[in-house]
């Protein structure tokens, strides 16, 4: 497993933690209200109308890690009831967690490599990090967010500093929707596309 460190994109929507107001209408009201949302608003004034009093922006932000491991997809040649398989999952678990059949599967692959991408232990910082607080390789300091995943090194112990994490941006409507749904869609198609993709 590799651990993915998630960041927004530092561009528009702003992307906002609107934690303290949903508590407080969930306590008063009983209603719950998205924690997570978008918007152009940044003054204080505008703030307030959205009800965004004390909502922590998260753009530019490392906002929450997980662990990824991708596999590929083979033919399950020892099976009769299916056609594919991975290293870690049978022909049945691998179309339980698809949702595919056997024939969805060869539809959807054609004789094209298939990946399954495996997101586990989602958590959200309680306190975003700053991208500040890592490195690139060879000691190099980032000076913006990467637009492709890229490896990070936690500053104190420095690039040799074994503790590495990989990077991945999304932008802010791609977060609000990971943070508000945990929809780790979002996550492997990106994680497909910058890594995977690029190798092939």
């Amino acid at each position: 497993m590799t651990k993915l460190l998630l960041a927004c994109k530092n561009v528009k929507p702003y992307l906002w933690d609107n934690k303290e107001f949903c508590e407080f209408i969930q306590k008063s009201e009983g209603v719950i209200e998205p924690r997570y949302i978008l918007g152009n608003r940044v003054s204080k004034k505008e703030a307030i109308k959205c009800n965004c009093i004390n909502a922590v922006n998260l753009n530019g932000k490392i906002i929450l890690e997980c662990d990824y491991e991708v596999e590929e997809i083979l033919e399950d040649k020892d099976s009769f009831s299916s056609f594919y398989k991975t290293v870690t999952l049978s022909g049945q678990v691998l179309k339980q967690k698809s949702c595919m059949s056997n024939y969805d599967l060869i539809d959807y692959l054609g004789y094209k490599k298939g990946y399954a991408i495996h997101i586990k232990n989602l958590k959200v910082y309680d306190v975003p990090k700053k991208l500040s607080d890592y490195e690139k390789n060879g000691g190099k300091s980032f000076t913006k967010m990467p637009s492709r995943m890229c490896n990070a090194y936690i500053k104190e112990g420095g690039w040799e500093c074994c503790d590495v994490k990989t990077i991945l941006t999304l932008t802010p409507q791609e977060m609000c929707r990971v943070l508000n749904g945990k929809q780790t869609v979002i996550i492997r198609k990106n994680i497909l596309k910058d890594e995977v993709e690029e190798d092939e």
